[in-house]
């Protein structure tokens, strides 16, 4: 009897190894897709910073590392948004070149043809005053700006950073947030899953094999007991990514800002 018993008790302990370990795999996994979603807003967030300030190919540097990211190759996770920004830096870099060599050509000095002659300069008898130094001529003196002036690159400045800050966001929350939400639904349904599944064999019982009603049942006690935290975890995440962002929106906002400012 006392030997039936140990093995009754191994194999109460066994189904709970594998549910800590369930729980384990499932958690780290949810913290590593979470990890990678931040890398990859991080990457985005940096390459819009470099475009703000015309480093085009460093921009699209970052922004290609972030189109090599797993979420974005298998789950699709901002690869339009940032296959359009890597177009438009690379539309720039074309521009630019561009206008660097027609700047170049134009900086170029005309050759005169061979058979013009130089005309003869008139020399100034040393006596004579140069009419340049007897008269110069006052060099214009820059006028400050006037404080209307000021004013009003005050409050074009803040136009421009209020209609930024609109497009930002509305576009976070149109295109960004439904798509991390999805993934954040994804992960909530399957370590829900795991959660319930590790819950029923902590009883002895295979989750597997028992009826539909009986799981349905274990499944409402096990989500009120051991896996409450999944029904709140998509809202949880989502908010606290759009947090970030919008922290991340407004520290490059602040930053145009002041460079508009001081143009």
């Amino acid at each position: 009897m006392n030997q039936k018993f140990k093995r009754f008790g191994g194999f109460v302990q066994f189904p709970i190894l594998i549910a800590i370990i369930t729980s384990v795999i499932a958690t780290a996994g949810i913290e590593y897709g979470v990890f990678e979603y931040k890398k990859i807003s991080n990457l985005v967030g940096t390459a819009e910073q470099l475009t703000v300030e015309k480093k085009y190919s460093e921009a699209n540097e970052k922004l290609e590392t972030a189109r090599n990211e797993w979420l974005v190759r298998f789950l699709g996770i901002q690869k339009e948004n940032i296959s359009s920004k890597i177009e438009y830096n690379e539309a720039k870099i074309g521009t630019e070149a561009i206008k660097q060599e027609i700047d170049e050509q134009e900086a170029k000095p005309i050759a005169s043809p061979s058979t013009q002659t130089k005309k003869p300069v008139k020399t100034v008898p040393s006596s004579t005053p140069s009419p340049l130094l007897a008269s110069p001529v006052p060099l214009p003196t820059p006028t400050p700006e006037s404080a209307q002036q000021v004013e009003l690159r005050i409050e074009k400045c803040k136009s421009e950073y209020t209609a930024k800050k609109s497009q930002r966001i509305t576009q976070y929350d149109n295109y960004q947030a439904p798509q991390f939400k999805i993934v954040c639904e994804n992960i909530a349904l399957v370590g829900q899953k795991n959660c319930i599944d590790s819950c029923i064999e902590t009883t002895g019982l295979d989750p597997t094999k028992i009826s539909g009603s009986a799981y349905a049942l274990a499944s409402d006690t096990c989500k009120r007991v051991s896996c409450y935290h999944w029904s709140s975890y998509v809202t949880t995440t989502t908010k606290a990514a759009r947090d970030s962002e919008l922290d991340k929106i407004e520290s490059q906002l602040q930053v145009e800002y002041q460079q508009c400012l001081i143009q």
